[in-house]
């Protein structure tokens, strides 16, 4: 009971404790819970997303989806940076706990459109084009690796200090069977999320 068996580091978790430190939780409607991670000589900040779970099936197909993941590398798409694995042998069951490490950005396309909107600072023709050739860019990125995003919005479009939009797939970010992934469908939070195609399919195996 107790007995903690650790599995393979796939970005350097010593670095992270080290050179990174806590600086805050919060709650987003995107991702669930989320750790702020601030490195300690400068002011970059990371962001780390928990799962857990006793089901060894939910466990592996989560890694999987987040291996199938991790190749995928484009200027304008959130980098998931890596993840660390933790199997617990309890008395009853196995517990099963991932850490995912990903990039975190302060503001987002559809809060800084509001900004915007509000002072008058309406975009040029210029901006507008920087927008959308980064994120036809970063589509058809996706599709050529034969990735259905199914819901890109300004809610999950992120900006850089450079200006600089990148796009965010959150489907990551939590399990496939998890109540905050189905809650979507059930009614939580209804006007924030569009649920894709893939969403529906794994909503009717739960059922």
């Amino acid at each position: 009971m107790g007995n903690k068996q650790s599995g393979a580091n796939h970005i350097d978790i010593t670095d992270i404790n080290t050179n990174y430190v806590f600086e805050s939780k919060f709650t987003d409607t995107r991702f669930g819970e989320i750790k702020m991670l601030k490195k300690r000589d400068s002011n970059e900040r990371i962001f780390q997303k928990d799962f857990s779970t006793n089901s060894s099936q939910e466990f592996e197909e989560y890694i999987k989806r987040i291996k199938d993941r991790l190749p995928l590398l484009h200027p304008n798409l959130i980098k998931v940076l890596g993840y660390n694995s933790k199997k617990e042998d309890l008395l009853c069951a196995d517990f099963y706990k991932v850490s995912l490490f990903f990039e975190g950005f302060d503001t987002d396309l559809e809060r800084e459109i509001q900004k915007r909107s509000e002072n008058k600072n309406y975009y040029t023709e210029a901006e507008l084009r920087v927008m959308l050739d980064s994120l036809i860019a970063v589509g058809a990125y996706l599709e050529r690796n034969q990735v259905a995003h199914g819901d890109i919005r300004p809610y999950n479009i992120f900006i850089t200090k450079n200006k600089e939009y990148m796009l965010c797939d959150n489907s990551l970010f939590y399990s496939a069977y998890s109540p905050s992934y189905f809650g979507v469908l059930d009614g939580l939070e209804a006007k924030s999320h569009y649920p894709g195609p893939q969403v529906f399919k794994n909503y009717g195996q739960k059922n």
